[in-house]
């Protein structure tokens, strides 16, 4: 009998864990209406639902990038519409000044190719980007004064 209620229960457990762990295959209409709402001027809208790992599993995200103002973006929601993240792409020559003097004292003759403002919920925005330096391709973490917080030689 204690070995027909386990395995009751472990069939059952699996039944529940698969019915909460089916992924979207759409972004719901009504993240697309909320994001319109707060994005009335947005353009060239894409969307894309991808999956994303952490300490307490994995979860679908809607990802959408638009241009707005003459700038290209990308914002992350969860499936609550919650904004879990946002990336600005800039101009190597719109980075702040004391930015690019940190990476000219530590990368001297770079190119840099690409550049965005990552802006995260619960962390500190920062600039990522993919840099070339004596022939080789980096890719960088540095921070709004100038600190390099990643340095990956690619």
């Amino acid at each position: 009998m204690k070995k027909v209620k386990i395995t009751f229960l472990l069939v059952l457990s699996f039944i529940v864990s698969n019915a909460f762990a089916q992924h979207v295959h759409e972004v719901p209409d009504t993240v697309k209406q909320h994001f319109v709402v707060k994005h009335p001027k947005a353009t060239d809208i894409q969307w894309e639902v991808d999956e994303v790992s952490n300490a307490t599993g994995h979860f679908d995200v809607f990802v959408v990038e638009y241009t707005e103002n003459d700038m290209d973006l990308t914002k992350i929601f969860d499936i609550q519409e919650k904004l879990l993240e946002t990336r600005t792409k800039i101009k190597p020559s719109g980075l702040p000044g004391e930015v690019r003097d940190s990476l000219e004292v530590h990368y001297k003759g770079l190119t840099i190719f690409t550049v965005q403002k990552i802006e995260k919920q619960k962390e500190a925005p920062f600039y990522q980007m993919m840099m070339k330096h004596n022939g080789s391709n980096y890719f960088l973490k540095v921070n709004m004064k100038g600190i390099i917080l990643l340095a990956r030689k690619d």
